[in-house]
């Protein structure tokens, strides 16, 4: 929700032929908090998970850039990602609750109103 800290995990999958060793997640964006995550040795056709707690910020789309960093047997190697962030708006919460109810009634009116004569 707006202004509330939240945690953000990513997926990190090595899909290489080797194992990764020093990997390292860095995020980049507007939204503060820890941003550096340490993931250390992640074999071959294994993941670890990267985890960001970061600052509460206003409702709304963020964008920010991932940097993998980490070295296998060609060397230190670098991805760069782009990523979306969307923060839910603070009044999401009644929101919900709102929509149920507005879908609720107007089922009910339809079932009265388009009910066949004599039916109970």
């Amino acid at each position: 929700k707006e202004k509330e800290p939240f945690t953000l995990t990513l997926k990190i999958e090595n899909t290489g032929t080797g194992d990764a060793s020093g990997v390292t997640a860095k995020l980049e964006s507007p939204i503060e908090g820890d941003m550096v995550a340490y993931l250390g040795e992640i074999k071959k056709d294994d993941y670890s998970n990267a985890i960001f707690t970061l600052d509460g910020t206003t409702g709304g789309k963020k964008t920010g850039i991932l940097r993998i960093t980490y070295k296998d047997d060609f060397g230190e190697n670098e991805i760069q990602r782009e990523l979306d962030l969307i923060v839910n708006p603070g009044n999401s919460s009644i929101l919900l609750p709102a929509i149920i109810v507005i879908v609720g009634i107007a089922g009910a009116i339809y079932v009265w109103k388009w009910r066949k004569p004599g039916a109970p």
